[in-house]
C-alpha cells in the first residue's frame, strides 16, 4: 500500500544486488532473502528476460503508475532493466 507523503524524488532509481535474481517464468524476478523470505520485482523492461541476473549486476527499478484498490492507493516497485 503506497504513501504518496514518503515518495522519492524521482520513478526510476539504481540498485546493485547482493543476491542472484532468478526469472520465474511468471512476469517476475525473484530475490532470495537470507531470512528466506523471498521478493518478488514484477519485470517491465524491453529486452526478453534471461534466466539469472547474476550479483552485482547494476539494476534498474522503476515505480508503477499509481492504482486504487479497495479504495486504497497503491504504487509497486518493478525491475525495468539492467546493465
Amino acid at each position: 500500500v503506497g504513501n504518496k507523503s514518503n515518495l522519492p524524488g524521482n520513478s526510476v532509481g539504481f540498485w546493485i544486488s547482493d543476491r542472484d535474481l532468478i526469472w520465474d517464468n511468471n512476469g517476475y524476478y525473484v530475490y532470495n532473502k537470507k531470512t528466506g523470505l523471498n521478493r518478488k520485482f514484477r519485470y517491465k523492461g524491453i529486452p526478453e528476460p534471461i534466466p539469472t541476473i547474476k550479483q552485482g549486476t547494476l539494476i534498474r527499478l522503476s515505480l508503477a503508475k499509481w492504482w486504487v484498490k479497495y479504495s486504497l492507493e497503491r504504487c509497486y516497485l518493478q525491475l525495468s532493466g539492467w546493465y
